[in-house]
């Protein structure tokens, strides 16, 4: 990913610097690199296209996610076993219900720098996939095959790719006219 330093934004910055030395810094997906910029122009192309409406909430971002806060506390807020990935659990709790995944031109979030790297969501930290899973385990092993595939994870059998947001929506809609025949 080469040097991230020029993309670091702290808090001490965020209270000293002119808001637009910070939106020099930024880049458009939440981590600098390859694999976060991909994941990110695929999400916001199936939202812009409107090419998803069961995957939708997929493509929700942690790291800019508005909601009013009405709809926030009727929806039970942010499960407290997730630590990773629990935007997106939330987002498919509330496009369930009918709420939709907009991308919204303009705006902008900061993103503090908290950690090194970032918290890779194929390792199973903090037992995130266990706990989203007992909630949503169809849902939970679509995303799981759709970031293999955009990882190109070798043990990933060709036939079981998701290379897009339209290939997991097409599956949800399956499972949905499986569940609910017309």
């Amino acid at each position: 990913m080469g040097n991230l330093a020029p993309h670091m934004v702290t808090e001490e910055m965020v209270s000293t610097l002119p808001y637009e030395r910070l939106l020099e810094r930024s880049e458009v997906a939440i981590y600098p690199g390859a694999s976060p910029r991909k994941l990110y122009d695929l999400e916001m192309g199936s939202l812009r296209a409107g090419s998803v409406p069961l995957a939708n909430w997929m493509a929700a971002s942690g790291h800019n996610i508005s909601i009013p806060t009405r709809t926030f506390i009727a929806a039970g807020g942010f499960p407290l076993d997730i630590s990773i990935n629990e935007h997106r659990e939330l987002a498919l709790r509330l496009c369930r219900d009918g709420a939709r995944v907009v991308p919204v031109d303009g705006a902008v979030s900061l993103h503090l720098t908290h950690r090194e790297g970032y918290r890779d969501p194929m390792k199973g930290e903090d037992d995130w996939e266990q706990a989203f899973a007992r909630r949503h385990p169809y849902e939970l092993q679509l995303m799981m095959r759709f970031w293999r595939t955009l990882g190109a994870d070798p043990t990933l059998a060709e036939a079981e790719r998701l290379p897009t947001l339209e290939s997991v929506d097409a599956l949800l809609r399956e499972r949905a006219a499986a569940v609910h025949p017309a």
